[in-house]
């Protein structure tokens, strides 16, 4: 019995050798989004892979920045040449729009995501000066699809207010065609009288 159990030993050995010997090794493939390869790893069939390098990023576009979230396909024990793609999510960029009026005053402020458009307050006004009347015209720069933080200011049409001046002459009165030449206050030397004539011109 002792010998049988002594020459038991060798063949358990040489038959646990054989089948480490016989075990399969597969070849993963790390790979970032765009296909270059993190890092190659070579596994024994049936161990599960475990990614150890530098953590997968994806560069932020106009629209969006990129989070990783794992792996595609899920990982799982190795049972053939595998390769493993990095998954991101996404979100959205939010970029920060500022209505102003002709001041500077702001008028509304709105945060929009990135590629969606802007949404205009009301239409504003602007009162009116000794000189001119102000119609609001548009938004300065042109409104667009917001790609960074933006401020818009309103833009006016100028209107130059019209006069309308009222001579005394001798008594009686006489007025002077509509005018587009801006007048603040009536001076002897901004006009001519012709009383031959009966006209008179701004100089």
């Amino acid at each position: 019995m002792r010998r049988f159990a002594f020459a038991l030993v060798p063949l358990l050995t040489i038959s646990f050798l054989t089948n480490c010997n016989n075990s399969k090794t597969f070849t993963i493939n790390w790979k970032n989004y765009d296909g270059s390869i993190l890092k190659t790893d070579h596994v024994n069939e049936g161990t599960m892979p475990s990614y150890d390098g530098i953590t997968p990023t994806k560069a932020d576009d106009e629209q969006y920045t990129y989070t990783f979230t794992g792996w595609s396909p899920e990982v799982h024990k190795a049972d053939k040449d595998e390769d493993y793609i990095a998954k991101f999510s996404s979100t959205a960029k939010v970029y920060q729009i500022t209505w102003k009026n002709y001041d500077d005053n702001v008028i509304k402020t709105e945060s929009v995501k990135a590629g969606e458009m802007p949404t205009p307050p009301s239409a504003p006004t602007r009162p009116s000066s000794i000189q001119y009347t102000y119609t609001f015209k548009g938004w300065f720069p042109e409104v667009h699809k917001a790609d960074k933080n933006q401020e818009y200011k309103a833009v006016y049409d100028e209107t130059l207010v019209k006069a309308h001046i009222h001579f005394d002459l001798n008594g009686g009165s006489s007025s002077s065609p509509t005018t587009d030449k801006y007048v603040s206050s009536i001076n002897a030397d901004d006009f001519f009288f012709d009383i031959t004539k009966k006209n008179y011109n701004f100089r």
